[in-house]
């Protein structure tokens, strides 16, 4: 823990160093994936790097610039999206209402790269996202297998994404949220921040959580209206229909 807790010290350390020389988003991300690359135990794919960005944006370094960073490696491929966006999920949902603008941010990010996501061609960088997305969204757990492929990762996150933002809308416009399966996802997620405080007397950030119910809906509408979503709907739908009909 303390060499993990170094290096996203040293991570940060190289992006503040780089904007304040005034580089561009993509460059700082940059050098923080050199950081990374230079690290004794230095793990590739990207896997480190957005371990280490995520880690410092939520929430101790939770500002536009950095999030404007993780897009950009992101978009650039310094560090996988999905990954990324597994990542994120647990710290950024169950903290939407008391962190509204992170929230929204996330969002952003969501419909932008959970929609038509880009995978690694390398069979043993598979193997690793694979494991790295499946121990921070818990989908093996949550869904009972003991081990999970790169493709059934990947369909078991976009719909868990969509699942979890539909009971992050329902519970937001103070609808009961009733959906969960045998394994209890939603009490092991905690997805809907229950017994968390937040101060509903910032107008500004008020209208902002109202505009984030909106922007879920729209989020969910673009991952399921992409077609290779509506095959994975499909073959879901088609397998639960054949267990229960055993």
């Amino acid at each position: 823990m303390a060499a993990v807790a170094e290096l996203e010290r040293r991570v940060m350390a190289a992006v503040k160093a780089s904007a304040e020389r005034g580089d561009p988003p993509l460059l700082q991300a940059a050098e923080a994936a050199r950081c990374i690359r230079e690290a004794p135990a230095f793990t590739p794919g990207g896997l480190a790097l957005s371990q280490a960005l995520v880690a410092n944006l939520c929430f101790a370094h939770n500002t536009a610039a950095m999030w404007k960073l993780l897009d950009q490696a992101m978009l650039s491929r310094l560090v996988d999206p999905l990954h990324t966006l597994a990542l994120l999920t647990p710290r950024v949902v169950p903290n939407r209402r008391e962190q509204p603008e992170a929230y929204r941010l996330y969002l952003e990010l969501l419909g932008r790269y959970a929609v038509a996501p880009v995978y690694p061609e390398r069979m043993e960088n598979k193997d690793m996202l694979a494991k790295s997305i499946d121990g921070a969204m818990q989908l093996s757990h949550r869904f009972g297998f003991q081990h999970l492929d790169f493709g059934h990762t990947v369909i078991l996150f976009v719909l868990s994404l969509v699942d979890m933002l539909i009971d992050c809308i329902l519970d937001d416009c103070g609808l009961p949220v009733t959906s969960a399966d045998e394994h209890g996802n939603r009490k092991d997620m905690n997805f809907n921040g229950k017994g968390r405080s937040f101060d509903r007397g910032d107008e500004h950030r008020e209208h902002l959580r109202r505009k984030n119910i909106l922007m879920s809906i729209e989020v969910v509408e673009k991952v399921t209206a992409n077609k290779i979503t509506q095959v994975f709907l499909r073959l879901v739908n088609r397998n639960t229909y054949d267990v229960l009909s055993l």
